[in-house]
Order: structure tokens, then C-alpha cells, then sequence
């Protein structure tokens, strides 16, 4: 089967509907920001909805204000929100809060949880 490149953007709505009805959500990565960790061609990541506190070090899939996601690890909190970096960056981002109630509104929050699978 021959594997299709799609944009989570595009399939946001589809994603939360499986989640809605307890389900997770599996893809394949694309990019480099989270290598070693996470590596294009090699892994898959597992996304299922946060149950519990977000915690320094999970890696959590976020939506930036410009609409894009996100795969980071969580490097730290601060009162305007968290603090994300992936494993193969330098540069942090700054004022990513998260949603208790997990809604769709202005962006730039923490949307899921992620365990990396083979």
C-alpha cells in the first residue's frame, strides 16, 4: 500500500471525531526537528488526547498561531504559558497554553499526547 503525504491541517475535523469516540490517532512524521527522538522514514507517532497535567520533557503535538502543527517536547512553564523545543533545535517557543477543554480557538495550544512507536 502506497503511503499518501496529507497535512494534519487538512484532516483536523476527521482527527478530532476519533478522539471524540475514544480513539487515537496514528501518523507518520515528516521533518527533523525531533531527531534522534523522532526520525522521518523510520517512525510513527501515536496521538491520544491529554488525560493528565502536561509535564517538562512529554512531547506533545501543538497548533501555532499560523495554523501549522507541531510535534516538541515541552522544555519548561512559565505564567504566560509553556515553553517548546524540539530535541534538534536551539530556539524555544514561548506562550504555548494549553486548553482544558481541548476546543478549536485562536491557536497556539498543546492538543495531544505522543508516544513515539515503531
Amino acid at each position: 500500500m502506497q503511503m499518501q503525504e496529507i497535512k494534519l491541517e487538512e484532516i483536523e475535523p476527521t482527527i478530532r471525531k476519533i478522539f471524540a469516540a475514544g480513539g487515537d490517532f496514528t501518523f507518520y512524521p515528516k521533518g527533523t526537528s525531533m531527531h534522534p527522538f523522532v526520525e522521518q522514514g523510520r517512525d510513527k507517532i501515536t496521538l491520544a488526547p491529554i488525560q493528565d497535567q502536561v509535564r517538562k520533557y512529554d512531547v506533545i503535538l501543538y497548533k501555532r498561531k499560523n495554523g501549522a502543527f507541531v510535534l516538541h517536547r515541552v522544555v519548561g512553564k512559565r505564567a504566560d504559558g509553556y515553553i517548546f523545543r524540539g530535541d534538534n533545535q536551539f530556539v524555544k517557543e514561548y506562550g504555548i497554553k494549553k486548553r482544558t477543554d481541548d476546543r478549536e480557538d485562536d491557536g497556539n495550544h498543546p492538543q495531544r499526547r505522543s508516544d513515539p512507536g515503531g
